[in-house]
C-alpha cells in the first residue's frame, strides 16, 4: 500500500493480503534500503527507513486517512505489518 506524504516522502506498507509471511520485497528493503519506485510513470530513487514502534500509531492514523479500514489487514494477518518511509534522493 502506497501513501504520499505532503513533504514528498512516501509511506509503503507490506501486507501480503493477510498471509502468514511478510512480502519478500519488505525483506529486500530491510537488507538494502536504497531502491527506486515508479509513481505515475516517473522513476524516483529513494531511501527506505522502517517505521519504529514510537511512530507507528501516528503513521497508521495517516495511512487510514488515505486507505480507511486498511489496518484490518494487519489485524487479520496476526502479525505486525512492515511500514517504510521512503525519502527521495538525488
Amino acid at each position: 500500500m502506497y501513501c504520499p506524504e505532503p513533504d514528498g516522502r512516501m509511506l509503503v506498507t507490506g501486507s501480503n493480503f493477510a498471509r502468514g509471511s511478510h512480502p519478500a520485497w519488505t525483506a529486500n528493503l530491510l537488507r538494502n534500503p536504497d531502491a527506486a519506485v515508479s509513481v505515475l510513470g516517473r522513476r524516483i530513487p529513494v531511501h527506505a527507513v522502517p517505521i519504529g514502534d514510537d511512530e507507528r500509531e501516528a503513521v497508521w492514523r495517516e495511512l487510514e486517512e488515505h486507505w480507511p479500514g486498511y489496518r484490518g489487514y494487519e489485524r487479520a494477518s496476526g502479525r505486525v505489518l512492515r511500514i517504510f518511509r521512503l525519502t527521495p534522493v538525488s
